[in-house]
């Protein structure tokens, strides 16, 4: 969880930096979502490591929702974030993010392209992606095949990509865990 939980921060991280250092909370889970499915678009793997769920207001990243909702408690994303309202932000200036130049390309142009949306327009914009269904006031799992299919790629090509992809992820539970 704790390799999760510093992808997440990283990143999150990265987006309130780039924001001026705060954020509707939704907005934040709509530009990590955008830029994790962004990543599988260009990369084939995601930025993050988090699982996706569809909420009333779009996809979201599950356990980022969790750690921004006070749902779950997690050391390195309390001493960076602060949620109040439906606001987050930096309680300092984060450390430098451990992820690749590709992640950082990917984040860089989500930011250029849609940093700028108010979050009802993120809202919206993600409600026209495939993968998302409307959940009546709950949630429910996005699978990572249905997501890569709802970013263009062929049944087969998106249950390869999703099998080395969950592969990865136990591998990284498996190792942090140690």
């Amino acid at each position: 969880m704790k390799a999760i939980e510093q992808r997440l921060a990283d990143v999150a991280g990265y987006i309130l930096t780039n924001l001026g250092g705060s954020a509707e909370y939704i907005k934040l889970l709509k530009l990590m979502y955008i830029a994790d499915r962004e990543s599988f678009r260009e990369n084939q793997t995601a930025i993050t490591g988090d699982h996706y769920v569809s909420m009333n207001q779009g996809p979201v990243l599950s356990i980022a929702y969790n750690f921004i909702r006070g749902n779950v408690n997690g050391e390195i994303w309390n001493s960076l974030f602060q949620t109040v309202g439906f606001g987050i932000c930096l309680k300092s200036t984060p450390p430098e993010p451990g992820f690749s130049k590709a992640d950082r390309k990917v984040l860089d142009r989500v930011m250029a392209e849609f940093g700028s949306w108010d979050k009802w327009k993120l809202v919206d914009l993600t409600h026209t992606f495939p993968e998302w269904e409307f959940p009546n006031g709950s949630s429910t799992a996005i699978t990572l095949e249905n997501l890569l299919k709802g970013a263009g790629f062929e049944n087969d090509v998106a249950a390869a990509i999703a099998s080395e992809e969950l592969g990865m992820q136990a591998m990284d539970r498996l190792f942090s865990a140690a």
